[in-house]
């Protein structure tokens, strides 16, 4: 059995064409769930290996404080804004039925400087 090499070229191209539909959804939905959070500073982001498989996305939000997110989940606003992004992202064209169950996260500007002195790639390591 022979194994295809892999083509980090093509990888990289499709990566990035999931990039440039799941940015403008991702900045969208932060101003959405601004609103929800009564005007908090809201940001999301995303990182995953897309363009090997579309299941590799990780999409998340960040909130100022602890209690900011446990606010929003416990209000049941963030499963609000879990439906939104998945229908934006369908609409897009991104392959949402591939996405797993972990691919979203909310979190906080406060967690992270306590966990890992505000230092996002630690964070998420």
């Amino acid at each position: 059995m022979t194994t295809q090499p892999f083509d980090f070229a093509a990888s990289r191209r499709k990566e990035a064409e999931f990039d440039s539909l799941i940015d403008p959804v991702v900045k969208n939905i932060a101003k959405e769930m601004s609103l929800l959070s009564g005007g908090l500073k809201v940001w999301g982001s995303h990182f995953g290996a897309t363009g090997i498989d579309p299941k590799h996305l990780f999409v998340y939000f960040v909130l100022p404080t602890r209690a900011d997110v446990i606010s929003l989940t416990e209000a049941g606003k963030f499963k609000i804004v879990r439906s939104s992004l998945l229908t934006k992202l369908e609409e897009c064209g991104y392959p949402v039925a591939a996405l797993q169950d972990d691919w979203l996260g909310v979190f906080s500007e406060q967690e992270c400087k306590e966990e890992a002195n505000g230092n996002w790639y630690y964070f998420f390591k």
